[in-house]
C-alpha cells in the first residue's frame, strides 16, 4: 500500500517464523482486510498464509490488498501458491463432487447434516495437510489460527497435538456463540473448550468479547486485545475540519446481513419522520436484501446503490460524510455476536474526523464502548422514533459533535493504529514462540507499543 514505511517488523536477524491458518484471509473484503493492516507491517519472509483460495471471490481477489508474504491455499492441488482471483472454481483434487453432494442433500433428516460433517472434515484435512507442509518446509515456530466456522481452529489444534508447535487463537468474531448449524454447534461445543486449554494467548479485538469468554472459560488463560487496526495514511490525507453543511449526509456502507438488518431498515423508516428537515441516508451495500430493497422505495430522502465501491474509496466516502451509521440489531439468533462484536466500521469512523451514529442494544460493547468514551451518538432503543429524535437533534446543532469528533481520533491513535498494534502483536507472538525481538530501525517497533 502506498505510504508505508520501508522497515517492517522481522526479518533475517530473527528467526520467529509464523505460520497463520484462517478460512477468510486478505484481499477478501472485510474482516481480513483487519488481518492485512497488522501483516503488511511484518517482513514478508516472517509469515505464510494459509488459506482457502475458492472463498477468494472475483471482486477481492482483483480489488483487495494482498500480502507480500507467501500465500498457500490448501483447497488447490498442490498447494498452489498463486493469486486466487475467484475464477478458478472449486478446488481440485480435494472437493466432494457437485453431484454427490447435490443428492446427498435431499436425503430427508440426515443429509444435510452429513454433508456439513463432510464439509468440515474436507476443510480440515485440507489445513492439516498444508500445515504439516509448511512447517516442514518453512521452519514455522509458532502459530496463529483465526475463529470461522471451525476448520481453521481445528487444523491448528491437531496441528500443534502432533508437533508440538505453540499457537495463539485470534478471536476476530465469536467461535461457539456465532450464528452456526447444529452440526457446528455440537463441534464448537466440544471442542472449543480443548482448543483454550491448550493455547498460548488468545487474542481479541476488544474487553466485551474478554469478558465474554472469561465468565464461559475462567481466568486461566493468557488474554490479550488487539483491537481492529487502520494504517492512518488511508485516512490521515483526507481529514478535514468538522463543519458540516445542509444538505447533511448521513452514510453506511457495507453488508447487510442479519446482524445489521434489523437496525437498518429501522433507520430508513426513521427518515419518514424527517422529510420536514435537510438530511438524507444514504446506503452503499453491494448485496442488498429484498427487506431493505422494498423498504427504500417511495422514500425520497434514502438513497440506495448496489454498485460496488472500490475499497481505496471507502475512507474518502467516510470523510466527506456528516454522520456515519453503526447498526447492530435486535433479537437476532446470535445475541452474543451482537453484543461482544467490534465491527471494522468502529475503527474506520474513529479515524474519519466525523462522528458516528450508533444504534445497536445497550448491552453490545460497541454502545457501551460509544457511550464511555464519548465518541459518538448512541441509540441503544429499538424505536424508530427515538432514531429519529436523535438524527434531527444532529441537525439542528451539528457543531455539537465536534468534541466527539477529536475524542474519536485520539481513541484511535491510542488504540486502533495498525503500526502500534503490529508491534503489539508480534510482541505476543515472540514470547509464545520463544524468541527474542530482533533490533528494528524503527523506534516504537523496537520498543514495542504500551501494553
Amino acid at each position: 500500500m502506498p505510504g508505508l514505511p520501508v522497515e517492517r517488523i522481522g526479518g533475517a536477524l530473527d528467526p520467529l517464523k509464523i505460520l497463520a491458518i484462517s478460512s477468510w484471509a486478505p484481499p477478501t473484503v472485510g474482516g481480513p482486510q483487519f488481518l492485512y493492516n497488522l501483516f503488511s507491517r511484518f517482513r514478508a519472509d516472517s509469515y505464510t498464509i494459509l488459506t482457502s483460495a475458492s472463498l477468494i471471490d472475483h471482486r477481492s481477489g482483483t480489488e483487495g490488498n494482498w500480502l507480500p508474504g507467501k500465500y498457500v491455499f490448501y483447497d488447490r492441488k498442490g498447494g498452489w501458491t498463486g493469486k486466487a482471483t475467484g475464477t478458478e472454481g472449486p478446488g481440485t483434487g480435494t472437493s466432494i463432487p457437485q453431484r454427490m453432494a447435490g443428492i446427498l442433500a435431499k436425503v430427508p433428516l440426515v443429509g444435510q447434516p452429513s454433508l456439513e460433517i463432510l464439509g468440515l472434515s474436507r476443510a480440515v484435512a485440507g489445513f492439516v495437510v498444508s500445515a504439516f507442509r509448511i512447517i516442514r518446509s518453512s521452519k514455522c515456530n509458532v502459530i496463529l489460527g483465526f475463529s470461522d466456522w471451525g476448520p481453521a481452529l481445528l487444523g491448528m489444534y491437531i496441528v500443534h497435538r502432533i508437533t508440538g508447535v505453540p499457537y495463539a487463537v485470534y478471536y476476530f468474531d465469536l467461535y461457539g456463540g456465532n450464528l452456526l448449524s447444529p452440526v457446528q454447534r455440537l463441534v464448537a461445543r466440544h471442542f472449543e473448550p480443548r482448543l483454550l486449554e491448550r493455547t498460548s494467548a488468545v487474542i481479541l479485538t476488544n474487553e466485551g468479547t474478554e469478558r465474554y469468554l472469561r465468565r464461559r472459560f475462567g481466568d486461566g488463560h493468557r488474554y490479550e486485545v488487539v483491537p481492529n487496526s487502520v494504517l492512518p495514511e488511508s485516512y490521515g490525507p483526507l481529514l478535514t475540519p468538522f463543519d458540516p453543511k445542509p444538505p447533511y449526509e448521513i452514510l453506511y456502507t457495507g453488508q447487510a446481513y442479519w446482524p445489521q438488518e434489523g437496525a437498518l431498515l429501522n433507520m430508513i423508516h426513521a427518515m419518514d419522520r424527517l422529510r420536514d428537515i435537510p438530511v438524507r441516508f444514504h446506503l452503499h451495500i453491494p448485496i442488498v436484501p429484498e427487506s431493505i430493497r422494498q423498504a427504500v422505495r417511495g422514500r425520497p430522502n434514502v438513497h440506495l446503490t448496489s454498485e460496488i465501491v472500490p475499497l481505496s474509496e471507502m475512507p474518502r466516502m467516510q470523510c466527506n460524510a456528516s454522520l456515519l451509521f453503526l447498526p447492530l440489531s435486535w433479537n437476532t439468533k446470535a445475541p452474543d455476536i451482537i453484543a461482544t462484536a467490534s465491527p471494522g466500521k468502529l475503527s474506520e469512523y474513529l479515524a474519519s474526523g466525523r462522528p458516528m451514529l450508533v444504534h445497536g442494544p445497550e448491552d453490545s460493547f460497541v454502545a457501551r464502548f460509544t457511550r464511555e468514551h464519548g465518541t459518538g451518538i448512541v441509540v441503544d432503543r429499538d424505536d424508530v422514533e427515538v432514531l429519529a429524535g436523535a438524527v434531527r437533534r444532529f441537525c439542528q446543532e451539528p457543531a455539537a459533535c465536534r468534541e466527539r469528533v477529536e475524542r474519536a481520533l485520539r481513541i484511535f491513535a491510542q488504540r486502533h493504529d495498525a503500526r502500534r498494534n503490529a508491534a503489539k502483536l508480534w510482541g505476543i507472538l515472540t514470547e509464545i514462540g520463544g524468541r527474542e525481538r530482533a533490533p528494528s530501525g524503527n523506534p516504537e517497533e523496537r520498543e514495542g507499543p504500551p501494553r
